[in-house]
């Protein structure tokens, strides 16, 4: 990383010409691959076990099933180019690429659905059922995948969009700061434009500008992202420069940790303001969220009884102590509840905690240890998969905690709360959430609690089920267990 000198340059300094990267082309080639694969499976898996191909749709059109899918996977496939699913700005990060293959996706089935009605032709809705959520399920989890091996990618430097941070030197710290959120977002922060001080004989209002646009032509940048210095004169004729050329234009917002559907922009007599959504902790989105855990829960502990059985034999014919831990936390607006999971640890763990209190390897409150001898044979394959957690449903089920939330937390880390800290109780605390698919132990406190403060104010159901697909990979894959 440079930082590029306020040196005399000209009005005629034009950005690059557009030229397209061509590790976007090939990423764009394989989403829509990695797309028609999904849909291809959903459409053809809900087929052959719901309909016979050859079957009219209807007795009133006599429109085979063999006909009516391929046309169904046009419209899916062409729904998701026309809401843009496969957008440079939305592809590797953030959750807007989620939601507009879920926009897409139920487009597709709401005008299959109007074309039946229109045709008085009689969609099942069995096939509606099963193959809406099967396809989803699908494009989803493809995109992860695909996101996955971008991450890889760029945290080996590659498939990176070379960018110029432009502002004061007072931002310099806050530029430094942002590094790697913004590299794997796949912008790499390598030259800084300081605007601090004007070009020696030129205008003041434009000196930044131009000292802008002649460092982005200079270092061929394919990206500009403004942390300060510029204002919104110079903002608006710096777009008009570059709106003929394929270089990218980002503002750095110090709204932190503010999801973005929480934003929208308004024109307030001709001002542009961001309007933001203050958090709601009530209402019918979360007697929603109580249905689905509900359903969530009580279904996972009806198709996971024969695991339950297999691990509970396992524990107690390791050392024959109880199969089930219990242990009191702290649950939605402070108030205690009793937590069930698989124990994993010699039965006297908690009488020894304070011997190995030296050893403890955690800052803040937390108490962890890498190699923790307490930790049975069973129990570290058990904390390896998160297999520990499945009891968990039972406690979901009752009532104090949640599939998705902040982390449950214990009563001596509640009592070490700020103010801050304690937003995280305004939501039930959940089996899996943002700390789980982000590390899982290797999480410090700072991080953890940054995290789990970070789901309390964007909560939504898209990142509750983006979550929750996370959550199955990073356990299968078992990295990060303690």
């Amino acid at each position: 990383m440079s930082t590029s000198p306020v040196s005399q340059r000209t009005a005629t300094d034009a950005p690059p010409a557009p030229v397209i990267a061509p590790w976007k082309r090939n990423y764009r080639t394989a989403l829509i691959g990695v797309d028609v694969l999904a849909v291809a499976v959903s459409s053809a898996s809900t087929a052959l076990l719901r309909f016979d191909l050859y079957d009219p749709l209807s007795p009133r059109l006599a429109v085979p099933w063999s006909v009516v899918l391929p046309c169904l996977a046009a419209l899916w496939l062409a729904m998701l180019s026309a809401c843009r699913s496969r957008s440079d700005e939305v592809v590797g990060s953030g959750t807007k690429e989620y939601q507009r293959v879920a926009t897409a996706t139920l487009w597709t089935f709401g005008l299959a659905a109007l074309a039946s009605y229109v045709a008085q032709a009689d969609l099942s809705r069995g096939f509606v059922v099963t193959t809406l959520p099967i396809g989803l399920v699908a494009l989803l989890a493809g995109r992860w995948l695909m996101r996955q091996w971008l991450l890889k990618q760029r945290r080996a430097g590659r498939c990176l969009t070379s960018a110029l941070g432009v502002g004061l030197v007072a931002d310099l710290a806050d530029i430094e700061a942002d590094m790697d959120q913004l590299r794997a977002g796949g912008y790499e922060v390598s030259g800084i434009c300081l605007v601090d001080e004007p070009r020696d004989g030129a205008d003041p209002g434009d000196a930044a500008l131009e000292t802008v646009l002649g460092d982005l032509v200079r270092g061929g940048y394919r990206a500009v992202i403004i942390f300060g210095g510029l204002d919104r004169r110079q903002l608006r004729r710096l777009a008009w420069r570059l709106e003929s050329s394929d270089v990218e234009f980002l503002l750095r917002t110090s709204l932190i940790d503010v999801a973005g559907h929480r934003i929208t922009m308004q024109g307030v007599e001709g001002v542009s303001v961001a309007h933001v959504d203050l958090p709601t902790f009530d209402g019918w989105q979360y007697a929603v969220k109580r249905v689905s855990d509900v359903v969530f829960s009580a279904l996972a502990l009806l198709v996971l009884s024969p695991v339950y059985l297999v691990i509970a034999a396992l524990i107690k014919r390791e050392d024959g102590g109880p199969v089930f831990f219990t242990q009191q936390r702290i649950g939605l607006n402070g108030k205690p509840f009793t937590m069930h999971k698989f124990r994993t640890m010699v039965p006297d763990a908690e009488a020894r905690k304070r011997e190995l209190a030296e050893l403890n390897e955690a800052a803040g409150p937390l108490f962890k240890i890498a190699q923790d001898p307490r930790v049975t044979r069973v129990g570290r394959v058990l904390r390896k998969y998160s297999l520990d957690e499945l009891p968990q449903f039972w406690t979901v089920l009752r009532g104090p905690m949640s599939i998705v939330g902040p982390r449950p937390q214990l009563p001596e880390e509640v009592a070490q709360h700020t103010s801050d800290d304690q937003r995280r109780l305004l939501i039930k605390p959940g089996i899996t959430g943002l700390w789980q698919i982000s590390g899982r132990a290797n999480l410090d406190w700072e991080d953890a609690t940054r995290l789990d403060l970070r789901y309390v104010e964007n909560w939504s159901f898209l990142n509750d089920a983006i979550i929750v697909i996370k959550t199955v990979f990073v356990a299968a894959r078992g990295t990060g267990g303690c």
